[in-house]
């Protein structure tokens, strides 16, 4: 399962999932928007206020396929 959809499926807002994992909420919609790459400490975190194991590769190419780059001109 994805972050984001663990997040959705719980029906957790990104605020709220943030604080449970003592995170900025930046980051986490960072990390949901493919922006950036959590360290294993952030994941542990997210997994643990979530109460399941996130697939990370998943996460990382959905996050990709919503917010494609934008070709150059």
């Amino acid at each position: 399962m994805t972050l984001r959809t663990a997040r959705v499926s719980k029906g957790i807002k990104q605020a709220d999932l943030a604080t449970m994992a003592d995170i900025n909420v930046a980051t986490l919609s960072f990390i949901e928007n493919g922006k950036t790459t959590p360290q294993e400490v952030t994941r542990q975190k997210l997994e643990q206020a979530l109460g399941c194991s996130i697939d990370w590769r998943h996460t990382f190419e959905e996050a990709i396929l919503r917010n494609p780059t934008p070709s150059a001109s």
